[in-house]
């Protein structure tokens, strides 16, 4: 079971790994500078009591005078800490779902996310519990691991993204040029699949030409969002909102 030093020790190797913004509480961008950075890694070296862990999980830093998350920088998300968070929660402190609920002080992306955890869990429970055949459960389980695989990937690709970009920089202008000529690229692979062209490759080469292509374009996209400071968080999180509106229609 995940102790409050783990959660600790996380917390500040992840502090000491990350990088931060040459001013005193934000950048222009909202990012976490020094002076607020070394009062939340301060906060963090002085976590040892269930109180301490209950004032993160409720979320009242939030409208207290240290933001944990530190602005735009999203330290706790992108610290990947939740997972440690909930089993504390829920293997070591045996918190229900209700009792937890009743401590959340500011609803957050944190109290968000551990309240997913919960479902994830007390789903399958509830299924066993009535008799409910499990095979949905199983898929939902799957799921839920290959999401967070999947989100550490995306993050991982980003960062080295990210590092390419700093050792061989481009101008905003060739890199969206760039973009769209890689666009293009794989349009025109796209365009073999339409009968519209006799093409001389086979099938498996022209879906293997699509998914190259479309890796090229979507590098060049995220080098493009990197530009602007926008994190991958960010990004889904606007793809879920254009999800919902098509939905909708």
């Amino acid at each position: 079971m995940t102790t409050l030093e783990d959660i600790r020790k996380h917390m500040l190797e992840y502090m000491n790994e990350s990088k931060k913004s040459n001013v005193e509480i934000y950048d222009e961008d909202g990012h976490c500078g020094d002076g607020l950075w070394n009062e939340i890694k301060s906060f963090w070296v002085n976590f040892e009591t269930d109180k301490d862990f209950i004032y993160v999980v409720s979320g009242k830093w939030a409208s207290d005078e240290i933001d944990l998350d530190g602005g735009r920088s999203y330290i706790l998300s992108n610290s990947k800490v939740t997972p440690l968070l909930f089993d504390y929660l829920y293997n070591t402190l045996n918190w229900s779902l209700e009792k937890y609920q009743d401590k959340i002080h500011n609803s957050l992306d944190l109290t968000e996310d551990i309240e997913d955890l919960y479902d994830s869990v007390l789903f399958p429970e509830f299924c066993l519990q009535f008799n409910i055949s499990t095979e949905k459960v199983s898929n939902q389980t799957a799921n839920l691991k290959v999401s967070k695989i999947s989100d550490k990937m995306l993050e991982d690709v980003y960062t080295e993204i990210k590092e390419i970009d700093s050792t061989d920089p481009c101008s905003i202008s060739e890199a969206v040029c760039k973009f769209s000529e890689e666009s293009g690229e794989w349009i025109r692979e796209i365009n073999k699949t339409t009968g519209r062209k006799i093409i001389l490759e086979s099938l498996e080469e022209v879906h293997n030409n699509i998914r190259e292509e479309a890796a090229d374009t979507l590098q060049n996209l995220l080098l493009i969002c990197s530009r602007f400071n926008i994190t991958t968080d960010e990004l889904l999180k606007e793809v879920q909102k254009k999800n919902q509106k098509w939905k909708e229609r």
